[in-house]
């Protein structure tokens, strides 16, 4: 009978059948009854169990509460249901452990420090220094003075060097109690002792520091001074103000600059009789700065590497730049050229007097007909009247009507093409012409070139000799609807297509992809036998073939008569052999039948009949039906 294995819970962990082993359900092998061979499972499962299943890989199928010894970490783990926890002594791992519970400890083997995990947080027991930092805090030492008389100090570590030793009591310390490098036979005194006096600095204000006082004992805060240096708690320097004004005697003026490097200067020259910006190093601009929203925009920039001004430009590209509106009241004389760039130039006065002759239109830095498409001029009015010359055409066009007065004439080379009633002289072809209204005549003394005939009724051609279509195609001829009718190749290739090609064939054997007579049949063979006799690429798209198909499938045969040898009493012939009877008594048994190599019978063959039907479909023959056939 099988045993039935429970856990600790009291729930079934296996039912372990007769004569087998599980090893799949825990990590130790259970023996079932009657299994031959358990006594090396037992041994196996207690080394198991003393070893705390040591490896550096996890048991396989442990249960909560299972022990494991992980040799990768040398540390003993528990299983929660999870994952397998440490158990006992801190983790020793140069990165924290992934898998804390509250009250682990940690030490960090790479920086030398202890944590403890509260649940939530990683928390830093000490020290707050790493390795590569160096000793680095205060550390309580009791030192001994000149009188043996023990003394407890502070001595501050900075990078595992002594930067110096706190002390409530002045001392001098005994040779053999001095930190190094702490001078021997230095008096240590009440507060802070550095180990370097020379290069020591308190960094901050000290109470009887924070003002300075005159020889009158007036005392004078920060506040009374005006800084050069004063920055915010963002390091932005602070403006400086004064309740006066700044009087600067003398010509040297107010000197503006970066660093050491004097840029600018404000001062009176001439003797006092004129004040000027003095701009001390070239190729630096001098600007003046507006406000713009959060910035500045420079109003007015001075390139003196450029000699160039600009006015809300802040990089002049010329003499004077000016970006936005200028306004003359008065006259305006231009002594170079005059170059406007932009949309719209507007001209408003009563009467434009140009003195050249010639106005050039389109004149950019490379002209081409691209760039002069739909150049010209443009009249306003209720609609534009314009004269434009188009690429795409390499004429001018004319929106409006063109009317010349009385006794003009339109003229090409100077010769007359057209007057208010006539074609020009010169004038010998009109091959646009569509019609010309009702002649009463027409006579031609040459060949007639005709593109077109249309007719809005029937349309005869009688003809006293032959016609002649001089090798030339005859096309858009309608399908014919009675015999006498000509026709077209398309309607010749669709007849000869829709003809079906007709095949009878015998396909005993054939089986791909079925069997004969199962499901559609052997069409694969039937289509390859097809295109060998017919190939889809030289037929038309459509055309049919069908195919009356024949297999030999089902044949019985019936009344097989086999010829044997008989002796001249029509015995069968046939040997025999002598063989033990319960190893006493011989018995004789046949041990051959002679017979003669020959057969008689009838046999019926019963075909089965059905017609396959293809049709030419992207160059290829592509299978449609198969209909059986009585």
């Amino acid at each position: 009978m099988s045993y039935k294995i429970n856990k600790t819970n009291g729930t079934l962990l296996v039912e372990l059948t007769d004569g087998i082993i599980d090893i799949t359900s825990t990590d130790i092998t259970l023996v079932g009854r009657n299994y031959k061979g358990f006594g090396e499972a037992f041994n196996e499962n207690f080394v198991k169990i003393i070893e705390n299943f040591a490896s550096t890989s996890a048991p396989s199928n442990p249960l909560t509460g299972q022990l494991w010894f992980d040799t990768s970490e040398n540390r003993l783990k528990i299983y929660d249901g999870t994952s397998f926890k440490t158990s006992g002594s801190p983790a020793v791992s140069p990165t924290q452990p992934n898998n804390l519970v509250s009250g682990d400890l940690w030490i960090d083997n790479a920086a030398n420090k202890l944590y403890f995990y509260d649940g939530t947080d990683i928390v830093l027991v000490g020290p707050e220094y790493t390795t590569t930092q160096g000793k680095t805090g205060l550390e309580a030492v009791t030192m001994v003075d000149t009188s043996n008389q023990n003394r407890t100090v502070l001595a501050m570590y900075v990078g595992g060097v002594l930067a110096g030793i706190y002390s409530r009591f002045a001392f001098t310390p005994a040779t053999d109690y001095v930190i190094l490098p702490y001078a021997s036979g230095r008096e240590i005194k009440i507060g802070f002792n550095p180990t370097v006096v020379s290069d020591f600095k308190w960094q901050g204000t000290a109470a009887s520091a924070e003002s300075l006082t005159n020889s009158s004992g007036d005392s004078f805060t920060t506040a009374d001074f005006i800084r050069t240096n004063e920055r915010d708690t963002s390091n932005v320097l602070v403006n400086q103000e004064m309740e006066g004004a700044l009087f600067v005697k003398g010509d040297a003026g107010i000197a503006v600059g970066y660093g050491d490097t004097e840029y600018a200067a404000l001062k009176t020259i001439d003797n006092g009789t004129t004040t000027a910006i003095e701009l001390k190093q070239l190729n630096y601009d001098f600007a003046i700065r507006v406000p713009q929203g959060n910035d500045f925009i420079e109003a007015f920039t001075l390139d003196t590497s450029a000699a160039r001004v600009g006015i809300y430009q802040s990089t002049p590209t010329v003499a004077l730049d000016v970006t936005g509106a200028g306004k003359f009241t008065g006259d305006l004389t231009v002594g170079g050229n005059l170059t406007i760039d932009g949309t719209t130039t507007t001209v408003n006065t009563a009467t434009m007097t140009i003195d050249d002759p010639n106005i050039e239109l389109g004149s950019t830095v490379s002209p081409t007909d691209t760039t002069a498409n739909n150049g010209g001029i443009t009249l306003k009015g209720t609609t534009d009247k314009t004269i434009n010359w188009v690429q795409s055409t390499g004429n001018w066009t004319f929106n409006q009507n063109v009317d010349l007065i009385q006794g003009k004439e339109f003229r090409i080379e100077n010769a007359q093409v057209l007057s208010k009633i006539k074609l020009g002289d010169t004038v010998a072809t009109a091959n646009g012409l569509t019609s010309i209204g009702t002649l009463g005549s027409l006579t031609v003394t040459g060949d007639v070139n005709l593109g077109s005939i249309s007719a809005n009724g029937a349309l005869s051609i009688t003809a006293g000799g032959l016609i002649t279509i001089d090798s030339q195609r005859i096309t858009g001829v309608a399908a014919p609807t009675i015999a006498a009718d000509a026709t077209n190749k398309e309607y010749v290739d669709t007849e000869i297509a829709t003809i079906s090609i007709p095949l009878i064939l015998d396909i005993t054997g054939f089986t791909s992809p079925d069997a004969q007579g199962v499901a559609s049949g052997p069409i694969n063979d039937v289509k390859a036998v097809l295109e060998s006799i017919s190939p889809a690429s030289a037929a038309r798209e459509g055309s049919v073939a069908k195919i009356h198909c024949t297999s030999y499938g089902v044949t019985t045969v019936t009344g097989i008569n086999v010829t044997v040898t008989t002796d001249s009493t029509g015995t069968l012939q046939k040997s025999l052999i002598a063989v033990d009877s319960n190893g006493t008594q011989n018995e004789s048994v046949i041990q051959d039948i002679a017979a003669a190599n020959t057969a008689s019978g009838s046999m019926s063959l019963s075909p089965t009949r059905y017609t396959m039907t293809f049709t030419v479909t992207s160059s290829v023959w592509a299978h449609n039906t198969t209909a059986s056939y009585p």
